[in-house]
């Protein structure tokens, strides 16, 4: 039951991040394609505000190897004095590599994001400005596209972000 409950539990992480990577254009599919899949977004490896100061694909990468080793350990301890006991450790470790593998394929395709997505958001913020010069639309919707694209350049050359504070 132990073991069950491991698995369910590695098996929920998995999930998770896969949801929240479905968001983000499945960053490890990327990865696990060769590259043929989109490249992800590029807001998925900025840095986020909070107690680790980690991306998301770098706070998914630190809880999967806590929540594998952990998992390995429990579950070896677990089947000590039982019977069946390697199959019950080869279900644990067929368990670990998922959600771990699945956070470090969508690490690795950071690059992608940052050549891809970045320039790709920059080009089409200066369009959008450009455009809206053209149709001589207010001060304010200059200024909101001018600040992105400052915005925008600066991550690009930090790749460091923290959320700016809102006003909320």
């Amino acid at each position: 039951m132990r073991v069950m409950l491991i698995c369910g539990t590695l098996y929920a992480g998995f999930w998770f991040q896969f949801v929240i990577g479905f968001l983000y254009n499945m960053p490890a599919l990327h990865t696990l394609s060769g590259g043929l899949w989109y490249a992800p977004d590029f807001m998925f490896y900025l840095r986020t505000p909070g107690c680790f100061p980690f991306s998301t694909a770098g706070n998914f990468v630190f809880y999967s190897t806590l929540g594998s080793a952990l998992a390995a350990f429990f579950g070896w301890m677990s089947t000590r004095n039982v019977a069946g006991k390697w199959r019950m450790r080869l279900a644990v470790t067929l368990f670990i590599a998922i959600p771990l593998g699945w956070s470090i394929a969508a690490y690795r395709a950071e690059e992608a994001a940052w050549a891809d997505g970045l320039d790709g958001r920059i080009a089409q913020t200066r369009q959008m400005w450009r455009w809206s010069a053209e149709m001589d639309d207010d001060e304010i919707r200059l200024r909101r596209y001018r600040l992105e694209v400052e915005r925008l350049e600066k991550i690009r050359e930090t790749r460091e972000w923290v959320a700016p504070k809102t006003l909320w």
